[in-house]
């Protein structure tokens, strides 16, 4: 069976620009290459209105170790665009989405579907692999992928 890691590793050295993974977590980001992830985390509060859940930007560094910036959870376009600036600055292999199943939780199908999008421009701009990781039963932005990995 090929580890999570093994499986970053082949996507992004692969052909496709943008995979969506069903049904797997991703690994921890200074495991596979050089990585630029928006996190969404799995914690939410419904306090009022409004989901709050934890949201940061991970990517590694050349020196090895990761820098992490958080944003509130209503600065989701805040930090799409700060992923997309880390990786036109760090040129990384990937730049991920980590559990999408959780965005889409949170937030509208619409406000998911474009940071997908944004995300897959920055991808490209970048030459690198958009990866996003999610769950087997959430739906996504289809037109943006070109691979889709079910596990």
């Amino acid at each position: 069976m090929t580890t999570v890691a093994e499986l970053a590793s082949e996507l992004h050295a692969g052909e496709a620009t943008a995979v969506l993974v069903r049904g797997r977590s991703p690994p921890p980001v200074g495991t596979c290459g050089s990585v630029v992830a928006v996190d969404v985390g799995a914690a939410a509060t419904h306090p009022g209105d409004r989901w709050h859940f934890s949201l940061s930007v991970v990517a590694r560094r050349a020196g090895g170790g990761t820098d992490r910036e958080r944003f509130d959870a209503e600065a989701v376009d805040d930090a799409v665009a700060r992923a997309a600036t880390l990786a036109h600055e760090r040129r990384p292999d990937g730049l991920w989405l980590n559990c999408h199943a959780n965005l889409a939780t949170y937030r509208s199908s619409a406000t998911v579907g474009e940071c997908e999008a944004r995300l897959a421009d920055a991808a490209q701009t970048a030459d690198a692999t958009l990866v996003t990781w999610s769950d087997d039963r959430t739906p996504a932005n289809d037109a943006v992928y070109d691979r889709v990995v079910e596990t």
